[in-house]
This record gives C-alpha cells, sequence and structure tokens, in this order.
C-alpha cells in the first residue's frame, strides 16, 4: 500500500467521537468562540498512525513510503485521491 511522506513524520489528527463530546460539552455550557481542535502536537508519526490502523484492520498490508514530491509530481490530490497526504 502507497503511504505518503516519511514513516517519522509527525501527525495530529482527532477522532470524530471526541469532538463530537467535546462539541456538544460546548453547546451545553453556552460557550462560544473560535476553537482549533486536534490531537497533541507530536504525539504520533505517520507510521505509527498506520501501523494501527493495519493491526486495527488484522490486515497483513505493507506499506511503501513514497515522498511528498513524488506524489505532487503524479498529480495525486491530496486527502481526496490520497487520505492523509498534504504538501
Amino acid at each position: 500500500m502507497l503511504a505518503p511522506g516519511r514513516p517519522d513524520r509527525l501527525i495530529q489528527f482527532i477522532d470524530v467521537r471526541d469532538l463530537a463530546e467535546w462539541t456538544l460539552r460546548k453547546v451545553e455550557a453556552r460557550q462560544t468562540g473560535i476553537y482549533n481542535a486536534d490531537s497533541q502536537a507530536g504525539a504520533v508519526t505517520m507510521e505509527q498512525l498506520l501501523e494501527t490502523c493495519k493491526a486495527v484492520g488484522r490486515s497483513d498490508a505493507t506499506f511503501t513510503w513514497v515522498s511528498e514530491e513524488f506524489l505532487a509530481a503524479h498529480k495525486v490530490g491530496e486527502w481526496m485521491e490520497m487520505p492523509l497526504f498534504s504538501c
């Protein structure tokens, strides 16, 4: 399976269930404002995320890491054609 970028690239993401719970708490407390919601910076690498997905899905996939430059040169669309890929 193609994997975008470097295995050690630090990523940030958030579980939609956590975001939904947090959003409901803010609404119920009538708290408004502008918020940034994602995971703790530097907590997870791309390889850790993909290996976790592989384990949960009980997959025997192997990863072929390709650079962002390679993907951009081949006009691979960020997120739509390659999830988790961003230049």
